[in-house]
């Protein structure tokens, strides 16, 4: 096979989300993992792994919030 796995994997996330506005979210997150037992992917041994995600979301359909209590 290409990998030999592990039977436990600690793992630590990091994110951050800013709403630049209304519509659109970017999140960002870092994710720390550390394997029980070596890893091994196309004969490398691993013995944790570094992630870094980053995503965008966009929101076609919703509407801001009216205010309600100036409405009559």
């Amino acid at each position: 096979g290409l990998a030999t796995g592990t039977n436990r994997v600690d793992a630590l996330t990091l994110g951050l989300t800013w709403w630049p506005n209304f519509h659109t979210k970017i999140m960002v997150n870092y994710v720390w993992s550390l394997f029980a037992d070596t890893v091994v992917v196309s004969g490398i041994g691993l013995d944790s792994e570094q992630l870094a995600l980053l995503r965008f979301q966009y929101d076609f359909w919703s509407r801001p919030l009216v205010n309600r209590r100036n409405k009559k």
